[in-house]
């Protein structure tokens, strides 16, 4: 088994499965490589590829029987798409409940990524989750983004818009009136998403997948008061940390109901707190962003 990751090829991943995007080499010591890469409008690596890698990393670590409850993330900077990356985890702790991992990935001798994953085995206890008690139409009943931006009076080129034709993500938008075309008039958004394509039934996958997804559009709360989301491509984004909280085990095929606020934004940074609901209107995972937030120079 080799040692060193070969040179990214492209052709490693189509931009619509998942499933071809995440899995990662096995180079043994617990380290893991990647060559696929899902670049974004800064042509560097999309973020939510890196959360997920760094989480299916640290799965490989523990029994299967522990799953993941926690993942605290640090961007220390934008990971090159042109480049392989290794993940390197370190075992931290293996209680008697708790498994908890320390995951680095690098590009050559540069770390890109920081992460702690928390791991726990399935235990019986009382149990409350919020019900999202917000009137919210079900997502069969919203346009897709695409489509909203394709077919808009203002005949938009998509790829002038970043981030709203990601072939693997299907996002529908609760009230779009409010932010896509003008800017909104409060810090929050809420959206429907999903991937486009079903992922095998490997509960490390769809951990991965959801964090994957938890990284996408998150932060526009942040700034939405400013610009609307077609005037995106005005602004210079990027994240600086992410925390996901897992409350239950949610599929990452399936829509799941992103509700994002920002209680503050200031001293050119973004902050978004989100709730995670399933189609149930159940929460099933929380998270935090910040992100980095200033026009493009």
């Amino acid at each position: 088994m080799s040692d060193s990751p070969t040179p990214m090829s492209p052709a490693l991943w189509d931009g619509r499965n998942l499933s071809t995007l995440l899995p990662l080499q096995d180079l043994g010591g617990d380290r893991y490589a990647s060559r696929a890469s899902d670049g974004n409008v800064n042509q560097r690596l999309y973020g939510g590829q890196l959360l997920g890698q760094a989480l299916l990393a640290a799965t490989q670590t523990v029994a299967p029987e522990r799953r993941v409850h926690m993942l605290q993330a640090t961007f220390l900077r934008g990971a090159t798409i042109d480049h392989p990356t290794t993940l390197q985890v370190q075992r931290l702790l293996d209680g008697s409940r708790y498994s908890s991992r320390h995951v680095r990935v690098s590009q050559g001798e540069q770390a890109v990524l920081d992460a702690q994953v928390s791991f726990q085995v399935a235990q019986d206890s009382p149990l409350h989750r919020q019900i999202d008690a917000d009137p919210v139409p079900d997502p069969d009943a919203l346009t897709d983004m695409v489509d909203l931006v394709r077919n808009s009076p203002q005949k938009f080129v998509l790829g002038t818009v970043p981030l709203i034709e990601k072939h693997c993500v299907e996002m529908r938008p609760v009230a779009p009136e409010d932010f896509l075309f003008v800017a909104n008039t409060q810090p929050r958004l809420r959206f429907w998403l999903k991937l486009r394509e079903p992922l095998p039934d490997t509960p490390a996958l769809h951990d991965a997948a959801v964090a994957y997804l938890s990284d996408y559009f998150i932060t526009f709360c942040s700034y939405g008061l400013y610009t609307p989301m077609v005037g995106m491509r005005d602004y210079y984004v990027a994240s600086l940390n992410h925390g996901l909280w897992f409350h239950e085990s949610p599929r990452g095929d399936d829509w799941l109901l992103f509700d994002c606020e920002s209680p503050a934004t200031g001293h050119r940074r973004g902050f978004a707190v989100v709730k995670i609901f399933d189609r149930a209107r159940r929460l099933v995972a929380s998270a935090t962003q910040q992100c980095t937030l200033g026009e493009r120079q």
